[in-house]
């Protein structure tokens, strides 16, 4: 008798399709679903990389590094919080952020703003080589 050959997931492949299906519809008593547990173990591991990154940098920089985190946490966070703001004033505003910036700034913010968002997407590309290539 054949054994029948089972599909796997591409990003688990040692969790056959059928074992995810029945895993991701049983909870713990918790509440929490085994696909929520997947997805927490992932982010350990990413966080574990960011801090790897930070402990490196503060080596070779020193701890006057943490002042320079600490200003661009507050830069990120005041950018989101007035995202959060101007999100909940118009629910059913369609579209980007960059959206927002050419409704409230006019076109021509607008139009700088979607080009430095391209710029940055390539620039932050490749520093995600760069790193890929000194972390592996």
């Amino acid at each position: 008798m054949a054994m029948e050959k089972q599909k796997s997931i591409a990003v688990f492949p040692h969790i056959h399709a059928k074992q995810w299906k029945k895993m991701a519809s049983r909870q713990d008593k918790e509440g929490i679903f085994a696909w929520q547990l997947t997805f927490i173990g992932i982010a350990s591991i990413l966080g574990a990389g960011y801090f790897l990154a930070t402990a490196s940098t503060i080596h070779e920089t020193g701890v006057s590094v943490l002042l320079s985190y600490a200003i661009g946490i507050l830069v990120v966070w005041t950018i989101f919080a007035t995202f959060g703001e101007m999100l909940a004033r118009e629910p059913g505003h369609k579209g980007s952020a960059l959206s927002y910036i050419e409704k409230y700034l006019g076109r021509a913010y607008g139009f700088i703003g979607s080009w430095l968002y391209w710029l940055a997407g390539i620039l932050i590309m490749s520093s995600e080589v760069t790193g890929i290539s000194i972390f592996t």
